[in-house]
């Protein structure tokens, strides 16, 4: 059974997406040289730290959970990214694996590839370091946020990034809650019964804290300098998903986009991911340059789910109990990065139950 965090509801493969730093695409680089990074003393992210983002909380049975996690280090040459599959075999790094294999595994990716209307920004799948993959160019990092340019083989600038974050201090505060905080409220009140296998959630982080400087980071809203699409790098022929997109071209590729735009200001796209050819697609989300994905729609979103629920069903229903815990972390828990203080806290948590 996979149960994804909704603390955690933005995958860190998708951390390298939007900017607001403006800038046309004129194919040349135009990235700021290494040493000469715009840097503030006082940044939340600095060079040469790794975070990390607990992706998916895996419950094998009600024994033991696995928590893949996507690496996120800063260097002077570019951000890169790596995953690790389980806790449980720690040399299964996925810089060995294709992303194909990695989606099966946990349902996500350990990067995405960038198309704006004039430039592409792929990664290259065959080019690893101990790292992990280069999936930007750091261009500036300031008291509360980080910009960089997505990788692109022709140093293509035009599409620039810029993230606002919030950070959190974690000292001493439940761990249980800032990786899966509604399975933990949930399996703390119902513990291990039938089907509901929150209960192993909450009896292996159960009392759990963070040491003193452990902090975490909250994407408080991201902006995009031109608009674009993030597609997954896998292949597929979604047709019968067509009949209800708008078919269109999108820097000299077919593109289908959704005539309905989600809540959180962002369209599902399925692009082609070869120039001039009609085969195969890449699944994933078109951008826009006005902000997308940003706290207070998460919000907005999760109070929409409880008072529906609680119109529904009543305020002693499950359902709508869930839904209070949902908007709760949503609120006060969410973390989408983690520094080394608080990944080796959760790390050592034993994934199993005696």
């Amino acid at each position: 059974m996979k149960i994804t965090s909704l603390t955690l509801s933005i995958s860190l493969a998708s951390i390298f997406l939007l900017s607001a730093c403006g800038g046309g695409s004129d194919g040349q680089n135009t990235t700021t040289p290494a040493e000469k990074i715009e840097t503030s003393p006082n940044s939340m992210m600095k060079l040469d730290e790794t975070w990390k983002d607990y992706e998916r909380i895996t419950v094998h049975g009600l024994h033991s959970i696995s928590m893949p996690y996507i690496s996120m280090t800063l260097r002077k040459d570019g951000i890169y990214q790596k995953g690790l599959s389980n806790f449980n075999n720690p040399l299964q790094y996925i810089e060995h694996r294709t992303a194909e294999e990695y989606t099966e595994e946990t349902g996500n990716f350990i990067f995405y590839n960038f198309y704006s209307k004039t430039a592409d920004y792929e990664v290259n799948p065959s080019k690893r370091t101990n790292d992990g993959y280069l999936t930007s160019r750091l261009t500036r990092l300031t008291d509360n946020s980080i910009s960089f340019i997505p990788h692109s083989s022709g140093n293509h600038s035009g599409l620039k990034v810029s993230y606002m974050l919030i950070k959190r201090d974690l000292s001493n505060k439940l761990i249980g809650h800032y990786v899966a905080y509604h399975n933990y409220e949930r399996g703390k009140k119902y513990g291990i019964t039938g089907a509901n296998t929150d209960g192993v959630i909450y009896e292996i982080f159960k009392d759990k804290r963070f040491p003193q400087g452990a902090t975490c980071l909250e994407i408080r809203n991201k902006q995009a300098s031109e608009p674009y699409i993030r597609i997954e790098p896998n292949e597929f022929q979604p047709i019968e998903y067509f009949k209800d997109m708008t078919k269109t071209t999108w820097n000299k590729r077919v593109l289908y986009l959704s005539q309905t735009k989600f809540s959180d200001n962002m369209t599902r796209a399925y692009l082609a991911l070869k120039p001039n050819s009609t085969a195969p697609y890449g699944a994933g989300l078109y951008y826009p340059t006005e902000a997308a994905e940003t706290r207070q729609t998460r919000i907005n979103i999760a109070q929409e789910r409880y008072d529906l629920a609680l119109a529904q069903y009543g305020a002693s229903d499950q359902r709508t109990e869930l839904a209070a815990w949902y908007l709760t972390a949503v609120k006060n828990y969410t973390c989408h990065l983690f520094n080394e203080k608080a990944s080796e806290a959760i790390e050592s948590v034993k994934m199993t139950l005696n």
